[in-house]
C-alpha cells in the first residue's frame, strides 16, 4: 500500500507510476483503491494495463474486500491509500487506509512530500512509523532534491527504523488536473499517457523499485469457485463518456450470474437484448443534451422498463432515469425530475434502509453507500429508502421504485453485498427464462 500523512502529497502520481513501471518490467499487475473512488481507479487501469478494484472496509466489510481481492487477481496489487493512513470515519482511524492494511496484513510505504521542512520530517514520520505497529515497511519521499534527499535519508532511517527507498523529485510535467467530484477523466487529457511514462521513467530512475517488490507481503483474497448460479442471464451495463463510474467488483459479479454487455446511452441506437440492465454514475450532465437527442436509446429503455424489465440506476443512472435533466428530456422511466446546482448536495458514506419492496428486496434491507453528487431531484414519488448519513447521523429519504426499476443517488459496492445481489439475479431469471 501507498500512503501518507494527507492527501496533496503525490500518492496517485507515484502509484501510477509504480503501476507502470512494474507493468513495463512485465508484471501482472492488479492495482486497488481503498475508499468508494471512481475516478483514480481509471488512471490506475490505465497504468497498469488492468482493471483496478476498490478496497473500503466500511462498504465490504473484511469478508467483502478479500472478495474484492478474489475478484481482481494479479501477480503484485499496487494500492493507493486514500486520504491520510489514519483518517477514517469521523475522528478515528476505523476503516481508514491504515485499518485496512492492519486487517489485510499489507505492508505499507509512507510517502512524504517535505515543505520546507528538513529534519522537522523525522519526528513526524516516527510517529506514523511507530503507531503503526509494523505495517510501515518503508518511506519514499515526493517532490524533493537529489541534494535534501541525500542530507536526510541517513537520518529517517537511524530515528524511524525502516529503509527510505528513494525519492521523486518536482516534476510539472506528470501532473494531473481534477474537476468538483476529481480528477478529470483520463480521456479527457492530453498527453496522459506520456505523463505516466514519464512518471514511470522517474521512478525508475530515483526508486529501488526491486527492494520495493521484494518487501510486498501476499494477502489470502476469498477465490469464486463454482459460484456462477447461470448463464443465461443477459446483464447490460452504460459505460461511456456519460457514465463512467464503475466499481470493478459490480462488473466481476455480473459476469458470475451471466454475460454482461457493455453499451453506449450517448451512440447506440438502442438497449441491447439484455434481462437486467445497469446505469452507473458519472457526468450525464456534461452529455445531457447529446444524451436528449438519443430519441430511440430512450425510447428503447423506457420500453425496457415498462414491460417490467429489472433496472438499477445509482447517481448519474438516476438523472438519467428521469424525466428530464436540466430541462432536457431523458428515458422518464421514473417521474422525477434532474436538476444540477452549484454545490455538492450531499457527500460521504450512508447506510440505506429500505421503506418497502424494491427489486434489492423487501422493507427493512439494510445496505451501505456512498453519495456524491452536485444535483438534487424534485419528485412526487415516494421514496423507498430512508438514508443515514454515517458522518454525521442525518437522515433523509431517497430511491424511488416503479415497477422492477429502481433509481437512488447511493452508489452500491456489491462485494460488500454479494448475497442481496445474488437475491437479485435469481429474481431476474425467474422472470426471464430464455
Amino acid at each position: 500500500m501507498l500512503a501518507a500523512a494527507s492527501s496533496g502529497t503525490g500518492k496517485t502520481t507515484i502509484s501510477l507510476a509504480l503501476n507502470r513501471a512494474l507493468r513495463n518490467r512485465g508484471l501482472q499487475l492488479a492495482p486497488f483503491k481503498t475508499g468508494p473512488d471512481f475516478i483514480d481507479p481509471m488512471f490506475h487501469a490505465l497504468a497498469a494495463g488492468r482493471p483496478c478494484g476498490n478496497l473500503d472496509l466500511y462498504m465490504q466489510a473484511e469478508e467483502g474486500m478479500r472478495l474484492a481481492l478474489g475478484l481482481n487477481p494479479g501477480e503484485l496489487s499496487i494500492i493507493e491509500g486514500a486520504m491520510g493512513y489514519f483518517d477514517g470515519l469521523g475522528s478515528s482511524f476505523e476503516a481508514s487506509s491504515y485499518d485496512i492494511a492492519r486487517r489485510l496484513c499489507i505492508p505499507t510505504l509512507l510517502i512524504y512530500a517535505p515543505d520546507g521542512e528538513m529534519f522537522t520530517m523525522v519526528p513526524k514520520l516516527k510517529g506514523m512509523v511507530d503507531f503503526a505497529c509494523g505495517q510501515v515497511v518503508g518511506i519514499l519521499l515526493n517532490r524533493t532534491s537529489s541534494r535534501s534527499y541525500s542530507m536526510i535519508k541517513e537520518e529517517i532511517e537511524r530515528h524511524c527504523k525502516v529503509p527510505v527507498l528513494g525519492f521523486l523529485p518536482k516534476s510539472a510535467e506528470i501532473g494531473v488536473p481534477s474537476r468538483y467530484l476529481g480528477l478529470l477523466q483520463p480521456q479527457e487529457i492530453q498527453g496522459v499517457e506520456e505523463k505516466i511514462e514519464r512518471a514511470a521513467e522517474l521512478l525508475e530512475k530515483y526508486i529501488d523499485v526491486t527492494q520495493l517488490i521484494e518487501i510486498a507481503g501476499g494477502v489470502e483474497p476469498i477465490i469464486i469457485k463454482g459460484h456462477r448460479q447461470s448463464q443465461r442471464l443477459r446483464i447490460a451495463a452504460a459505460k461511456d463518456e456519460a457514465f463512467s463510474f464503475h466499481y470493478n467488483e459490480n462488473l466481476r459479479l455480473f459476469e458470475e450470474f451471466g454475460r454482461l454487455e457493455f453499451f453506449s446511452p450517448l451512440r447506440d441506437a438502442a438497449l441491447p437484448e439484455c434481462d437486467f440492465l445497469f446505469l452507473g454514475g458519472g457526468y450525464p450532465e456534461l452529455f445531457s443534451e447529446q444524451l436528449s437527442q438519443n430519441h430511440s436509446m430512450r425510447a428503447s429503455i423506457l420500453k425496457f422498463s415498462q414491460g417490467g424489465g429489472h433496472i438499477l440506476g445509482m447517481g448519474g443512472g438516476l438523472m438519467y432515469l428521469s424525466r428530464t435533466l436540466d430541462g432536457h428530456p431523458m428515458v422518464g422511466a421514473l417521474d422525477t425530475v434532474a436538476q444540477m446546482t452549484e454545490v455538492t448536495q450531499r457527500f460521504g458514506y450512508v447506510q440505506m434502509e429500505s421503506t418497502g419492496q424494491t427489486i434489492l428486496g423487501g422493507e427493512g434491507l439494510l445496505l451501505r453507500g456512498k453519495e456524491f453528487h452536485r444535483s438534487k431531484v424534485e419528485t412526487q414519488m415516494t421514496p423507498v429508502l430512508s438514508i443515514t448519513r454515517q458522518s454525521t447521523g442525518e437522515r433523509y429519504a431517497c430511491g424511488y421504485s416503479a415497477r422492477n426499476t429502481l433509481g437512488m443517488y447511493p452508489h452500491i459496492n456489491f462485494a460488500g453485498a454479494a448475497v442481496v445481489l445474488e437475491e437479485l439475479m435469481k429474481r431476474v431469471e425467474g422472470r426471464n427464462v430464455h
